[in-house]
């Protein structure tokens, strides 16, 4: 703002020194000296502007060349009655406008020691003085200078409103949007924190021990489920490292393998057999993974652990039942393969003790036939035979041929 109302004023001054004062004191007739001294001030305002067009403005510069230029004219423009309201405009717009702290107390009381100090040499100098040729002269000479400053005090002014305005509108603007931003940042920490309370409770609801290091191995997250494992409280753990929580040799263990875990950038599924409470003994399977930032950079490490205890006892007890089984089988099976060579070898004893008996009743056989198998044939009416047989029999021995082993067909 200070760069824009310089070069405003910048412009104000050299506008007004050709085309006002210049041809006020031409017409006055005052010395052209004045004039020269003011065409200077002019030429410079102009330089002054250009700076400020390229950002950079010499306000303390122009301060002084204005003070410069009010003492020079103090005396030929009729001393107090036609600079001191120049004054005004250096004491009370220019310095509270582009200096702060104690350059503006330094600059204001110079400017006034100044002012005091012409007043005083006019007081004790009165021959210095070059009066106006007229009332009507001083009193246009007056009426100049009170217009000129008041223009460029009213210019400055407006300037300032304006830009006051304007900045106004804006942080109205901003206030607005600072507003939405803040309600939006509410229900943003509102779901935020919402979804860290669910986070919570799934986290301190599971079964698992969930826990969170940072590279150094200490705890940063440590669930319900983990201090239960444990037998350690959140207090007692957060901060510290597995040296705190389990014997030197199952801590130097598992900080090993988590170094591995963050070195290899990769999750790891491992087996740990733990030593926790008072002695006793836990196997936990553990899933263990890298934790990144941002940017990408390993900063600590996440994981998982489970009691698998009482599975893996399970499990060996059902190998125990199963190497059980199988040996059962296999004395069942050989009992089995026992008892069928026994009946193969009964088998084969039966059929060989009754291999003699039955050649005995084949050659008995046939010498009936041999005998009798005509007579049986012809049907005789009364023989202890005949008359035994009943009569399908009888028919079926008349009718059949007889063929034993060892002997011939007979009819």
């Amino acid at each position: 703002m200070e760069l824009t109302l310089f070069g405003l004023l910048c412009l104000t001054a050299a506008a007004v020194s050709f085309f006002v004062i210049i041809p006020a004191n031409h017409l006055e007739r005052l010395p052209s000296f004045i004039n020269l001294c003011v065409a200077v001030f002019a030429f410079a305002a102009l330089f002054f502007l250009r700076e400020a067009c390229h950002g950079r403005y010499h306000t303390r510069t122009l301060f002084f060349l204005l003070l410069a230029l009010l003492n020079l004219v103090w005396f030929p423009n009729g001393a107090s009655s036609g600079s001191v309201s120049f004054y005004f405009f250096c004491a009370f717009m220019y310095l509270p406008i582009f200096f702060r702290g104690w350059t503006r107390w330094l600059l204001l009381l110079l400017t006034i020691a100044d002012c005091v100090l012409l007043l005083a040499l006019e007081l004790r100098f009165p021959g210095w003085v070059v009066p106006f040729r007229s009332d009507n002269a001083r009193i246009a000479d007056l009426a100049v200078g009170l217009t000129v400053a008041a223009l460029c005090c009213a210019l400055m002014l407006w300037s300032l409103l304006k830009r006051h305005e304007g900045e106004q509108r804006r942080l109205v603007a901003m206030n607005d949007d600072l507003q939405q931003i803040i309600i939006e940042r509410a229900l943003v920490e509102s779901a935020l924190l919402q979804n860290r309370e669910l986070l919570d409770a799934v986290i301190n609801g599971t079964t698992d021990a969930v826990f969170v290091k940072d590279v150094n191995g200490r705890y940063l997250l440590f669930n319900r489920a983990a201090s239960q494992m444990t037998g350690k409280s959140l207090g007692e753990v957060l901060g510290k490292d597995d040296t705190e929580l389990f014997t030197p040799e199952v801590a130097s263990s598992i900080m090993r393998m988590d170094q591995m875990v963050m070195a290899s950038d990769k999750p790891r599924t491992v087996e740990q057999e733990l030593i926790v409470g008072r002695g006793e003994r836990m196997m936990v399977e553990a899933i263990k993974g890298p934790l990144h930032d941002k940017r990408g950079n390993v900063i600590g490490l996440f994981g998982v652990s489970r009691d698998v205890t009482q599975s893996r006892r399970m499990a060996e007890e059902l190998r125990l039942l199963n190497e059980e089984l199988e040996q059962r089988v296999l004395e069942r099976t050989a009992r089995l393969e026992a008892a069928m060579r026994e009946q193969e070898t009964f088998s084969y004893s039966v059929s060989h003790d009754l291999r003699g008996p039955l050649r005995h009743i084949n050659s008995y056989t046939s010498i009936l036939m041999e005998e009798f198998g005509r007579t049986w044939r012809r049907r005789p009416s009364s023989t202890w035979i005949g008359s035994a047989l009943p009569a399908a029999g009888w028919e079926t021995l008349s009718t059949t041929s007889w063929n034993f082993p060892g002997s011939g067909a007979r009819s």
